[in-house]
């Protein structure tokens, strides 16, 4: 089982720079990989499926468009397996990502107006120990007491 977040663009990405980038990460593509790449630790996963924009409720696009100051323009899912240490390689390419394109990322779980967090947001969670990077509790359930 494995859970998603969503890196949500204001400019549209080029599909295979971005392939590129988590395959310098480590990361691996080819025939029979689920989604366009994966990075993998161990028993650690992140597939990346580079989705396109999907149909979103009027409310959830808003809110993504107040975060990012524009209208939204890509979205690419990465799917977190929930094994131990999964949500950190889910941000190694995030804080890759980063170094190229805006964005925000939107945990997949919560309302947008709470779930929706900058990668300066995330990495404040992550600095302050957070068991959950993305989710209050954490991919694999722990309690979270850092909120």
């Amino acid at each position: 089982m494995a859970e998603s977040v969503f890196l949500v663009f204001g400019e549209e990405i080029d599909r295979e720079r971005f392939v590129d980038l988590v395959v310098s990460l480590g990361g691996v593509t080819g025939p029979g990989e689920r989604g366009e790449a994966r990075l993998s630790d161990g028993y650690a996963h992140v597939w990346v499926h580079l989705t396109g924009l999907t149909e979103n409720e009027p409310d959830e696009l808003a809110v993504y468009q107040a975060r990012l100051g524009g209208p939204v323009m890509t979205v690419i899912e990465l799917e977190i397996s929930r094994t131990k240490g999964s949500e950190q390689l889910a941000f190694r390419i995030i804080e890759a990502v980063a170094r190229h394109w805006w964005f925000v990322v939107f945990n997949g779980r919560d309302e947008p107006e709470v779930g929706v967090r900058t990668v300066d947001e995330l990495r404040a969670r992550a600095g302050a120990g957070a068991h959950g990077i993305f989710w209050p509790s954490g991919v694999d359930g722990r309690a979270d007491s850092n909120g």
